[in-house]
């Protein structure tokens, strides 16, 4: 009798992704965070338009998950209030102004660089826009993340963010700075492109209800 069906991993690999999203909704839980997680980017989509009322102002965060989920169009096209960062026309004081407004949504959409197992959000940011408003401003936010970015501790978690995310949105956006170029994080504190200008870590949210962080079983964003 063959075997060769034990050597389909696609059962392993759904439920490795299952147990670390639960181990990592469990530790969210406690830091007052409401963590739910989906087998595909499909339902995670669906679910996340569904938590947003028509009408509803909508602000974003740059995020390569968001995109590849179809949430950008489906919101930018959709019954919402959205701010759109993404209007080419826009100079740059103009996208600025964009992503100000933004800070007083009623929902924000963002993904996030890393979670730890113990439930905690790491981000790096350039300008700012985007952990200013994981930290405070919008009413609601979700945050939503392929199981990929779940690592053990938060020394795992920064080293993710320098070593893997930044040097693939660095070459994603086209920025000339040394992660961009090699794929490897240097000290570039000289350069007015520095991706790494600011580190936050959400540790916890005093209101419950503000935050969401929505893992998919699925390898999202970078």
């Amino acid at each position: 009798m063959l075997t060769i069906n034990q050597y389909d991993g696609t059962p392993a690999i759904a439920w490795y992704r299952r147990t670390l999203a639960q181990k990592t909704i469990d530790a969210l839980a406690k830091r007052n965070i409401t963590g739910l997680y989906f087998e595909s980017g499909r339902e995670a989509a669906e679910a996340v338009l569904a938590m947003i009322p028509a009408q509803a102002t909508v602000g974003f965060g740059g995020s390569v998950t968001l995109h590849s989920l179809g949430l950008y169009q489906q919101i930018l096209e959709g019954p919402y209030r959205s701010f759109n960062r993404f209007d080419s026309t826009l100079t740059g004081e103009q996208l600025l102004e964009v992503q100000r407004q933004a800070l007083l949504a009623d929902w924000f959409l963002t993904g996030t660089n890393a979670i730890t197992l113990d439930g905690r959000l790491v981000n790096i940011d350039g300008r700012g826009n985007r952990v200013a408003a994981l930290l405070f401003g919008p009413k609601r936010v979700v945050v939503v993340c392929g199981t990929n970015k779940i690592v053990p501790t938060l020394d795992d978690a920064l080293e993710r963010v320098k070593q893997v995310a930044c040097p693939l949105n660095a070459r994603r956006l086209g920025l000339r700075i040394p992660c961009g170029l090699t794929g490897v994080c240097h000290d570039c504190t000289r350069t007015d492109q520095r991706m790494c200008n600011l580190i936050t870590i959400v540790e916890g949210q005093q209101d419950p209800t503000r935050m969401t962080v929505v893992l998919v079983g699925e390898t999202l964003g970078f």
